[in-house]
């Protein structure tokens, strides 16, 4: 084989590295894009759970205000004879 030849092959298995080093770094940049998505979609989550147990909490505190009120009502209403 020519001198030529060999360094256009040796250049070609080169390239060929390379290529697969390219491929090898976008694969993981794509994980770890993808691996972003996932923290920030966990992020979300875990903020939208946070605010549904705010509601829950207040939701709570009105169930016991009304069964306070109802439970007063209900004496007074015993106090009076119909």
């Amino acid at each position: 084989m020519s001198q030529k030849v060999r360094q256009l092959l040796e250049a070609f298995a080169d390239l060929q590295q390379q290529n697969r080093q390219l491929e090898e770094a976008l694969a993981a940049a794509r994980r770890d894009g993808a691996d972003a998505g996932a923290v920030q979609r966990i992020s979300d989550l875990e903020a939208e759970v946070r605010q549904l147990k705010k509601e829950n909490k207040t939701l709570k505190e009105r169930e016991k205000l009304i069964r306070n009120k109802t439970e007063r009502l209900a004496v007074k209403l015993g106090e009076i004879d119909i």
